[in-house]
């Protein structure tokens, strides 16, 4: 017999390992001594009356991300909102409960209701939400966009999404093994670290890598060759 785990698609294998780390995030907050989750907390405590639904407008949150968990949510929700998905993504149950519980509408979007894809810019380049790089430097190769995460999960989640197109990204770290280790958990992404002009032959010619990690510590002389030499005969 096959192992069901072995044969399920990794992104959606992450994103229960995530949802269940977040449920048992939410056990360890002090107050919480049931089996009862601590968002239906929530469900009563400031009740929309029919009357404000239907006179103030809601916004849209749309989400791109092909599995929908509690942290693809995190802070973005409120009581006038309605939360749209892709048509074909995969909504864990925690987030129906968190949903159901603010009663927040849940709309499998059609395409016309999904961002519109920005057009692909001649270099992404990603880092961490809280570990600012300066980008200024890298306008004269063309227009950038710039990619951010709390942490590389939702850094490599955010380059998968709908809304961004690469042939080839650059990602900033302190800590760019760790980077690495992380990025290459999530297809289509092929994450390599490179301190070298050697390093980015080879892990162009045996990794066909898309994604290139550099150190933040190595100065941007350097790093721009390095760059150049990566990107180079994208058009």
């Amino acid at each position: 017999m096959s192992n069901p785990i072995q044969n399920s698609n990794p992104e959606v294998v992450d994103a229960i390992v995530d949802e269940v780390i977040s449920r048992l995030t939410l056990k360890l907050k002090p107050g919480y001594e049931n089996n009862e989750s601590v968002l239906a907390e929530t469900k009563t405590a400031n009740p929309p009356s029919s009357s404000n639904r239907s006179v103030i407008a809601k916004k849209e949150i749309n989400i791109s991300a092909k599995v929908v968990t509690l942290e693809s949510l995190r802070g973005r929700l409120n009581e006038n909102c309605t939360v749209v998905v892709l048509p074909t993504a995969i909504v864990t149950p925690a987030v129906k409960d968190e949903l159901n519980n603010r009663h927040i509408e849940l709309i499998f979007g059609s395409p016309t209701l999904v961002p519109a894809r920005n057009p692909e810019a001649d270099l992404v380049i990603a880092r961490l939400e809280n570990h600012f790089v300066a980008t200024d430097w890298l306008k004269s190769m063309g227009n950038t966009r710039v990619i951010c995460g709390r942490d590389f999960s939702e850094i490599a989640r955010n380059l998968c999404g709908e809304d961004v197109t690469f042939q080839k990204a650059i990602c900033f770290a302190a800590q760019p093994f760790v980077a690495v280790a992380t990025l290459n958990r999530f297809q289509p992404l092929r994450a390599a670290f490179a301190r070298s002009k050697n390093d980015v032959a080879e892990i162009m010619s045996t990794l066909d890598a898309n994604l290139m990690v550099l150190d933040v510590t190595q100065n941007r002389p350097e790093q721009k060759k390095l760059i150049e030499f990566f990107t180079e005969g994208i058009q």
